[in-house]
């Protein structure tokens, strides 16, 4: 009789474990996946910054600013500003 209370108690402890095993697994995963998700959101934001300032730089501003990039883009090749 007391080794069949005892399995019981010991079967019982072992679900209990494993329970608890698992559900602390599936937190630690699931604040991975969102720590993931973040980043990847975070990094999209800034590749969008990247192309908006790309594409001020790269004259689609306004036309005043483009013979000054111009004059400033000779200066930065080591270009003769008169060819």
């Amino acid at each position: 009789m007391k080794v069949l209370i005892t399995d019981d108690i010991s079967e019982e402890g072992i679900e209990n474990l494993r329970e608890g095993i698992e559900e602390a697994a599936s937190s630690v995963l699931g604040d991975e996946e969102d720590a993931l998700r973040l980043a990847r959101e975070q990094l999209d934001e800034l590749i969008r910054q990247l192309d908006r300032e790309a594409a001020r730089a790269n004259g689609q501003g306004d036309p005043n600013q483009e013979g000054q990039m111009a004059q400033g883009n000779q200066g930065q090749r080591g270009g003769d500003p008169n060819q």
